[in-house]
């Protein structure tokens, strides 16, 4: 519900706040701080960490077609095998390395 009105906004005012939801999101999570945000209601501090995240999945909804992909990879298979294998690899060694995450109980940070 958040991003429904971030998402009205143009351009790299959009950007900005999208940015600033994750940095605020990102303090929230820290033990240390002056305030126990984990009182607030609804996880409120989970969901402006997941900002950023919810924003990049609708940028890339909204320029990237399925065809448009499914066309990438068609013609240009030796880089979307490389994109492949470097994603996984990422994704193998952040798993290491972070361990479980989960935005529902706000661990987002190994």
């Amino acid at each position: 519900m958040m991003y429904f009105f971030i998402a009205k906004l143009q351009g790299q005012i959009k950007a900005v706040v999208c940015v600033v939801c994750g940095i605020l999101g990102y303090l929230m999570t820290l033990e240390n701080s002056f305030f126990d945000f984990r009182l607030l209601p609804w996880s409120i501090e989970v969901a402006f960490a997941a900002i950023p995240f919810y924003a990049l999945g609708n940028y890339l909804a909204e320029h990237f077609t399925h065809e448009k992909m499914v066309d990438t990879i068609r013609t240009n298979k030796l880089g979307s095998l490389l994109v492949f294998v470097v994603s996984f690899v990422g994704l193998v060694m952040g798993a290491s390395f972070n361990g479980a995450i989960s935005m529902g109980s706000n661990h987002l940070w190994g």
